[in-house]
């Protein structure tokens, strides 16, 4: 019913600014309620929040608390079930911090969302994640294992390169790019 209509626009490499800190979500399970605060943080979003609106981890436990609820689950705390992008998608929507949002099927979705804004993904989490290489890219190893979902956010893409750049949200301590991450179209498509 949210599926994104492909515009089929030419592709370009784009990176949007981030005009907030990387978050870090702790042992909260909030990581949906992170993504949606790190794209809202981001041009062109960032340029639309209401002046009485933080970016901060306080607003990311309140959508992830929102969408807990909308999921039946909620509110957190005391619950901390996890979540899924849709329903932090609903409760940034219902707090009216966006008008509207969309699904994206395909890598190629993606790339064109990316074109006009950053985008969070609800993606396996593969062990091989925990510790990206030097260049920061999150690469599934041969011998990786699922040990859960997660939600990061992307907000650029190298066509060159053939990468999304995102960030996490476990801090600038995670990773050698400071919370930062990239990911080959390969493996985008392989968690898409």
């Amino acid at each position: 019913a949210y599926q994104r209509q492909f515009t089929g626009a030419a592709l370009v490499s784009v990176l949007h600014d981030r005009h907030i800190p990387i978050l870090d979500q702790g042992a909260v399970g909030s990581c949906t309620g992170n993504g949606e605060v790190g794209c809202l943080g981001c041009d062109p979003l960032f340029g639309t929040m209401p002046a009485a609106v933080t970016l901060d981890e306080a607003e990311a436990l309140s959508i992830y608390s929102a969408a807990e609820t909308i999921d039946g689950d909620g509110p957190y705390p005391p619950n901390d079930n996890g979540s899924s992008g849709l329903s932090a998608a609903l409760a940034a929507r219902n707090a009216r911090l966006i008008s509207g949002f969309t699904h994206c099927l395909s890598l190629n979705d993606v790339l064109d969302a990316i074109q006009t804004g950053p985008v969070s993904i609800g993606i396996n989490w593969y062990d091989s994640f925990d510790t990206p290489g030097s260049t920061g890219e999150l690469i599934i190893s041969p011998n990786a294992s699922v040990r859960g979902g997660h939600e990061p956010m992307l907000r650029g893409v190298d066509i060159t390169k053939q990468q999304v750049f995102g960030d996490n949200s476990w801090g600038t301590s995670w990773g050698p790019l400071a919370g930062s991450f990239v990911i080959g179209f390969g493996t985008m498509t392989r968690l898409l």
